[in-house]
């Protein structure tokens, strides 16, 4: 295949099949806010899969617990909360449905560990500045879905990820432009056109789509800043690289919040790592 072919090739985006019935349920019962705990562990146990994975996270090191949580309910009310487990219901069954192990040089446990420690700093953030337009829930799971793009274009084209990974780790250079030359849309704008197709609320298909360098956008609202900001300094924790200062004093500005109340946060979800870590290996599967 040529270069030339690869924008053609993106007909499979219109062509990748509907979520299953049991992931739309899942989806829809993760969006409805009114819906009881008894009723969304119900949705959830009909995926034995999630539940098996739901189990495993409440039982980790990451919670601590000394007794064995065995059923869901109780993982939900005890240990995991509500909102954690819609977020992470969410990406598990985006996960599941979405099978990227054809491509070797795919990084799950890093993909989905960038991601996380991207969602915990801007939900984070978000209860420190108490604004309006930061709501907690959705902020994190736009910092989960951010990166959604690169999941599905591992599963589409996991030959042509590979020689894209494979490149950018040679010559330094960044994903995103990469897949731009090559597919002539970046991770982002393909990120949008799966959500779009799966109809997935139009928050988060706005925020991916806003990450988008190539997209045409107009000013960057304040939760979809706070997200990319986030989203940088989750990418320099990770790469072990100390140098946030600026995104750490640009969040402090465009928030109106103490540099250090923000390096503070910054230091305990480094601390945290390995347990981050741990809750991504449980959603890769």
């Amino acid at each position: 295949m040529t270069e030339n072919d690869y924008p053609s090739q993106l007909t499979k985006l219109k062509n990748i099949p509907p979520l299953p019935e049991v992931s739309l349920r899942i989806l829809n019962a993760v969006n409805d806010p009114e819906i009881t705990i008894d009723d969304f562990a119900d949705v959830l146990n009909q995926s034995p899969s999630l539940v098996a994975r739901l189990l495993g996270l409440a039982n980790s090191a990451y919670f601590g617990r000394s007794k064995e949580i065995k059923d869901l309910r109780t993982a939900i009310i005890q240990v995991l909360g509500v909102n954690l487990v819609k977020n992470l219901a969410m990406s598990i069954a985006l996960n599941g449905h979405l099978n990227t192990r054809q491509c070797k040089k795919f990084q799950s446990d890093y993909y989905w560990g960038r991601s996380l420690t991207t969602a915990i700093l801007a939900q984070k953030i978000a209860f420190l500045a108490r604004r309006d337009e930061l709501p907690a829930i959705t902020i994190y799971t736009g910092g989960l879905l951010s990166n959604i793009g690169i999941l599905v274009s591992v599963y589409l084209f996991p030959a042509e990820m590979d020689s894209i990974f494979d490149y950018c780790a040679k010559n330094q250079s960044a994903v995103s432009a990469q897949m731009f030359d090559v597919f002539t849309m970046d991770q982002y704008q393909i990120g949008y056109i799966l959500l779009n197709k799966w109809h997935l609320p139009q928050d988060y298909q706005s925020i991916v789509k806003g990450f988008s360098k190539n997209a045409q956008n107009e000013k960057d609202d304040l939760m979809l800043e706070v997200l990319k900001l986030c989203h940088r300094i989750s990418g320099r924790m990770l790469a072990g690289d100390e140098n946030v200062d600026a995104d750490v004093q640009a969040l402090a500005e465009v928030l109106s919040l103490s540099n250090d109340k923000i390096q503070q946060i910054i230091q305990e979800i480094k601390e945290s790592i390995s347990e981050i870590e741990e809750v991504a290996k449980i959603i890769s599967g």
